[in-house]
């Protein structure tokens, strides 16, 4: 046992810690990594499968990443270094991910109205009536396709929709499909946890985001737009299983090793998103989402980026950018000339100018 510890102290005292990165630098990143010339580089990348992704765009994805996480893990006031039983901790759950049977143990359950919503795609036999009932099976289920029914981005008019039977008249089957998504999503990603409090609701803030991106890129690329849209919402479950994991395990500590946002970022950023393929695997979701989610774990190996899969890239760019243009998610406001920049890129990827807006609507009363 001395061995091992002795081996693992070695091994994993040799890995530097994050950085604790101000949004200052985090915007001075994003300018100058995120040109409207590299990104047009990155979106005028051929939407085909053989088509390789370049090194700017790899770039590009590295640096969106960072900035992501330092959204999802603000500079914290716990400095406690990572002690041994804590790495220790770490490496089990690392094991355990790479198990099968042991992470089977501990990848959320897949919602049962997702794969009904998947075959309704191929059904041309179902109707609005069908949805009504399968809502009216669950009455939080009821609750949650109101409230989103209701927010502005799906009812700009705010005409307040009280029924079922009218939101489904209002948002169409296409609409509701996505609203039901995103509903029974919602509680699989923004999940309450002991530590860093707002990192599901975050995570879920972008999971959204990313998925009407998603959506809206897809309507312009002859891509069925609920695939997108559901590849776009369950992309980070990755993150949210290791997040997950890290903080049951961590909890057995006592509470002056409180850990440090170091505790968390090394391992996401090593192993989220194949994880993430890995449970699309495992939930079977369909063949173009798990193809999409394996290759983005590949990025850096060179791999190909096929239509979807570059679909997601960018989205995921959009989406960080457009959280750290929250004012509630950053400590500072973002930089006029970033703004700029921002709405270069949305007019690049053939996106409204009123996008950030769109999902602002979108993510009141969240």
């Amino acid at each position: 046992m001395l061995g091992l510890l002795n081996k693992l102290t070695r091994s994993l005292t040799s890995k530097n810690k994050a950085k604790n990165t101000e949004q200052a630098s985090v915007c001075k990143s994003i300018q100058q990594t995120s040109s409207p010339a590299d990104f047009k580089q990155q979106s005028n990348i051929k939407r085909d499968s053989q088509s390789p992704i370049n090194t700017a765009a790899k770039a590009d994805l590295s640096d969106s990443d960072d900035a992501f996480y330092q959204q999802l893990f603000p500079t914290d006031k716990i400095k406690n270094p990572i002690d041994l039983p804590q790495k220790l901790i770490i490496q089990v759950v690392e094991d355990h991910l790479n198990d099968q049977n042991h992470r089977s143990k501990i990848i959320p359950r897949l919602p049962a109205i997702i794969p009904q919503l998947i075959r309704s795609l191929k059904d041309p036999k179902t109707s609005s009536q069908d949805y009504v009932r399968i809502i009216r099976r669950d009455p939080s289920m009821s609750a949650g396709v109101l409230k989103l029914a209701n927010s502005v981005y799906f009812n700009p008019v705010s005409q307040t929709i009280t029924s079922i039977e009218v939101a489904v008249i209002k948002l169409g089957i296409d609409g509701l499909r996505s609203v039901l998504s995103a509903v029974v999503m919602q509680p699989v990603i923004q999940q309450k946890t002991r530590y860093f409090s707002h990192f599901g609701q975050k995570l879920w803030l972008h999971s959204l985001a990313t998925a009407v991106i998603c959506e809206l890129l897809a309507k312009n690329r002859g891509i069925d737009p609920y695939k997108a849209y559901l590849l776009g919402l369950t992309h980070n479950i990755g993150k949210v299983t290791i997040f997950s994991e890290l903080c049951q395990q961590l909890k057995t500590l006592p509470s002056e090793q409180r850990p440090s946002r170091d505790a968390f970022i090394p391992l996401l950023q090593k192993r989220s998103e194949k994880l993430s393929y890995e449970i699309a695997k495992d939930w079977q979701l369909p063949d173009e989402i798990i193809s999409a989610l394996k290759q983005q774990a590949s990025v850096a190996n060179n791999n190909n980026l096929g239509p979807i899969s570059q679909l997601l890239f960018e989205a995921k760019k959009i989406s960080t950018l457009y959280l750290l243009n929250q004012e509630k998610l950053s400590r500072k406001p973002i930089p006029k000339d970033l703004q700029q920049q921002l709405t270069q890129q949305l007019a690049l990827l053939q996106l409204p100018e009123n996008t950030f807006s769109l999902l602002e609507n979108l993510h009141k009363g969240y």
